[in-house]
């Protein structure tokens, strides 16, 4: 496929609809950018996302080989990068820009695929889709800890089945397919779900073109494409491995406290509801979770409009493969078909939907949707369907974004001012360790920009036990003649801490900050604390 000259470009901007839909893309870009910032501390409110680099720069001055116990997504792959960038200056920096650079990235890819099938109209429209992301998008793909590299390996792995469609090289087929694969090892190794992401879908594509080779005449080398998957796919198993590996022999295991098992069918109902609310918020049409308002209207059109997508993404899609497509067509339908397909199957079959939050397994849909939705944009009243539904979703967005709404904190979580008077307050008493329930200790710890250190406990009978997951061992080796403090937070969240047990003895001082209560200890009260909470799982 030859690039676009400007002048192909300049047609493509003067289409009304394009245009239209270019500049709110536009205007939702200048806009996230003015309050990057603020999205950013926010954020990092949330103990998910604050315990990734918590831990990545505890693992700097931890004993060799400690125990690190990460969530129930054993995010290797995004410990292993963020240790890579704590050796560089301003690393801070490039831990909080560098999942939004591969989130662009991802979008990137997305795009590229969608313009070789489709060609630049439905390029644009893809962009606008995968850019223009929700809070709970923005939360999902621009973080370490929550899934965002899977879905930007399961987009190289999309862009590999396009490519490959259209190569005729036997070595640079072999040799690009090995490449991706080592690069996908990691996020394999740290996430099963890029197997019905971006695994099987790759499978699907290059059978698809396969079959197509075997009905028509196509310059695809079909024997190529099954060799270059089947290379792609050994070398992810290997870098999978490779990276399983490396994290055993350096103590560092994922959480397993969340087994993931199939649904029975009475949970079936409620699987199905949080569907439709996982895809609502994705899709800026929370109005499941928020109280009624001025805009709760334009929301629930966003609602409606993410299921009516995945309908037409679907239906695209099938009208591709049915058709006398371009090799390119049919991988890129081949592949984010399947993707969004067992994706929906894998979450409403599984004990993975919780409520709306748990959207963030679905993330690959919303970018199934972006690839496949501008292939129904053909004829001039699906273009200007699909373009006027494609401008109304990015303008959400930008009201989302002058409305602060992806700087609210409706969970109360402790902000950052109140960490730095935390901070502040344990400096005075001499403190140099704290503690705190799970939902507060790292966005304190964080927040503070690391000024105190505050790691996550749990109650356990009378006493105090490291908390589950998102722990180094290291953390609560009792400290000789250190003051320590613990903090309560009376906001009602699962494993609060509200009041103060027993077995640690009696405070020396306390000091009302915010909605926390922090105490201070003569000692470190680690030494009091029982037997970590769980462990790995098998």
């Amino acid at each position: 496929m030859r690039a676009p000259g400007p002048g192909q470009w300049r047609a493509t901007v003067r289409d009304p609809l394009a245009a239209i839909a270019l500049t709110a893309l536009a205007a939702y870009v200048v806009f996230f950018a003015v309050h990057s910032s603020a999205i950013v501390t926010t954020l990092y409110l949330n103990a998910d996302i604050a315990s990734g680099p918590v831990i990545a720069q505890s693992l700097a001055s931890a004993p060799g080989h400690t125990e690190v116990l990460l969530g129930n997504y054993p995010w290797f792959e995004a410990l292993g990068a963020m240790s890579i960038l704590r050796s560089l200056p301003a690393h801070r920096f490039l831990w909080e820009a560098t999942p939004f650079a591969v989130a662009v990235a991802t979008m990137g890819l997305l795009a590229w695929g969608t313009g070789r099938a489709a060609g630049r109209r439905a390029a644009l429209l893809t962009l606008a889709i995968g850019l223009a992301a929700s809070p709970a998008t923005v939360a999902d793909l621009g973080t370490w800890t929550v899934h965002g590299l899977t879905w930007a390996h399961a987009a190289l792995l999309a862009w590999l089945a396009v490519w490959l469609a259209g190569v005729r090289s036997r070595r640079a087929a072999l040799g690009v397919a090995a490449l991706v694969g080592l690069a996908c090892g990691p996020a394999l190794a740290s996430d099963l779900l890029l197997i019905p992401a971006g695994l099987l879908p790759l499978w699907v594509a290059t059978l698809a073109l396969w079959l197509r080779g075997r009905t028509t005449r196509s310059a695809t080398d079909t024997r190529v494409l099954l060799q270059a998957t089947a290379v792609a796919t050994a070398m992810t198993a290997i870098g999978a491995a490779l990276t399983v590996l490396v994290a055993h022999h350096e103590n560092i295991h994922g959480a397993g406290t969340l087994p993931i098992r199939l649904a029975s069918v009475s949970r079936l109902g409620h699987n199905v509801r949080v569907l439709w609310e996982s895809l609502a918020a994705l899709g800026n049409g929370d109005v499941f979770n928020a109280a009624f308002g001025a805009s709760t209207l334009l929301h629930a059109v966003c609602a409606g409009m993410a299921i009516v997508a995945v309908v037409v993404a679907l239906w695209a899609a099938r009208s591709a493969l049915l058709a006398a497509s371009s090799p390119s067509m049919v991988a890129l339908a081949a592949f984010w078909a399947t993707a969004c397909v067992a994706l929906l199957a894998s979450f409403v079959f599984s004990s993975v939907p919780v409520a709306s939050f748990s959207g963030r397994y679905l993330v690959g849909v919303l970018m199934a949707v972006a690839a496949l939705v501008p292939l129904a944009a053909r004829r001039p009243l699906g273009r200007a369907l699909i373009g006027a539904a494609v401008t109304y979703f990015v303008l959400v967005g930008v009201m989302s974004l002058l409305r602060g709404e992806m700087t609210a904190n409706p969970t109360h979580f402790p902000t950052a001012a109140e960490a730095d008077q935390v901070a502040r307050f344990a400096s005075r008493q001499s403190a140099t360790v704290g503690y705190a329930g799970y939902w507060d200790a790292a966005p304190l710890t964080w927040s503070s920009n690391f000024a105190t250190h505050v790691y996550p406990v749990a109650p356990c009978g009378e006493s105090l036990c490291a908390y589950e997951l998102h722990r180094v061992a290291s953390w609560y080796s009792p400290r000789p003649a250190s003051r320590s403090f613990l903090v309560l937070d009376g906001t009602v969240r699962q494993v609060s801490l509200t009041s103060l047990p027993a077995a640690i003895g009696r405070p020396v001082a306390s000091a009302r900050i915010g909605q926390l209560d922090v105490y201070v200890f003569s000692g470190d009260i680690a030494r009091h604390f029982g037997a970590p909470l769980r462990g790995p799982q098998a």
